[in-house]
């Protein structure tokens, strides 16, 4: 229908007898929603946009389900009614508990959705457009204190990819080109970026030439951001994980918590709905047992840079003591420093997420990265660099070693 469109016009006259009734009915089934309008007995005004307000109103829907679906699931199925859409506007953020996270579209690396028991009284269900704005909630339990803040959509790197090759081609992309241009990349990541500029034919940012290839105009890259803009926003959603353990654990947990954080500035912050009176409730235990220990002054208490550290420090005898009782050593990586072992488990330090690589003679603690997720039971190797690791699989390296 769309393709017979003229200057956003549609004259289903010129349409075959046998396609016409069919699409009389999608039409008038989109004029009822407002998306199209009649512009006489044959004609009708159909907008340039209404592909991508489609594709919207898709996405849309499917989130929705989804985030049914993770409430119904959940320790929260009967707040549903608390259930609400939300996008954030440009540097805003909003904390609360982590719910649960699923894809919307069958592509793995595709848009997700994720709920938020927000600290706004929202059960908040946002669209996170792509799959690494999320990897980092992979295996993180429900109630963990998370946090979604918004970004300035940008061009993607994948987009810019495409168009240094295609300028170094007369214009042009397919697979061959591309494996060509990067002979080590997988054939599943040029795949990508196949499926990529299908859509972008779609939208009029390239021209599907068929057998793969496609035809690249010079501004490939604005058209790109541009039908990227008038689908999904100017915002891009952003999740971090602020404590992965849910407000009970963080009463009880020998070391630096989200709620010892609070605790840090005489001015403390309050939050609404059943997120906040958990905050609330927490608080006061987590007191307790912080005086207990000799932390923190003052009512309501305070916690000084010292009380911090001191807890810092705590945080990591606690992991580090029951590695130790294995009679292995126990290394925390620093910058600059590296080290090689089976990927076993996640663990919280000083607020932030570190791996424990198991080695032939010592534990290695590394800055975790969300995608060595993907990783966890393998063998790989790690370097640390300004806090964030970079790290690479070994394969066969437990039988290298004679671990397996």
């Amino acid at each position: 229908m769309l393709d017979h469109a003229v200057d956003e016009r549609l004259n289903v006259s010129i349409l075959p007898d046998h396609w016409r009734a069919t699409v009389l009915r999608r039409l008038a089934y989109l004029e009822d929603r407002g998306l199209i309008a009649a512009g006489g007995p044959t004609e009708w005004a159909v907008p340039s946009d209404l592909r991508p307000r489609l594709l919207r109103a898709q996405l849309d829907q499917e989130r929705a389900y989804r985030a049914a679906r993770i409430v119904r699931d959940s320790v929260w199925r009967s707040e549903i009614g608390r259930l609400t859409p939300a996008a954030l506007g440009l540097g805003e953020r909003l904390v609360g508990g982590f719910v649960s996270v699923e894809g919307i579209t069958p592509q793995r690396a595709g848009a997700h959705c994720a709920v938020i028991d927000g600290a706004d009284g929202r059960l908040a269900h946002f669209e996170f457009r792509y799959a690494h704005s999320v990897m980092c909630l992979d295996r993180v339990p429900p109630g963990a204190v998370v946090e979604v803040s918004a970004t300035a959509r940008t061009t993607r790197r994948s987009d810019q990819r495409i168009a240094e090759i295609a300028a170094a081609h007369g214009g042009l992309w397919s697979v061959e080109l591309h494996g060509r241009a990067a002979p080590s990349a997988h054939p599943r990541f040029i795949r990508m970026h196949q499926a990529r500029l299908e859509s972008m034919s779609l939208d009029g940012a390239c021209r599907a030439l068929g057998d793969g290839r496609f035809e690249i105009p010079t501004d490939y890259c604005e058209r790109a951001l541009r039908a990227d803009l008038a689908k999904w926003g100017p915002a891009d959603h952003q999740a971090r994980v602020l404590d992965d353990r849910p407000l009970d654990e963080q009463i009880r947990a020998p070391g630096l918590t989200w709620l010892d954080r609070l605790m840090t500035n005489e001015e403390r912050v309050r939050y609404a709905g059943p997120f906040g009176a958990h905050v609330a409730e927490a608080l006061p235990e987590r007191e307790k047992r912080l005086r207990m220990t000799g932390l923190g002054s003052g009512d309501p208490l305070v916690l000084s840079p010292a009380d911090v550290r001191k807890l810092q420090a705590m945080e990591l005898r606690s992991v580090m003591e029951p590695l130790e009782k294995t009679g292995r050593a126990v290394f925390l990586t620093k910058d600059g420093q590296q080290a090689a072992g089976q990927y076993v488990t996640r663990v919280h330090i000083s607020g932030s997420p570190h791996a424990i690589l198991e080695g032939q003679s010592a534990f290695h603690l590394v800055a975790w990265k969300p995608g060595m997720e993907a990783a966890r039971g393998r063998w790989i190797e790690a370097v640390v660099r300004e806090g964030r690791s970079e790290f690479r699989t070994v394969r066969n390296a437990m039988r290298q070693f004679g671990l397996g």
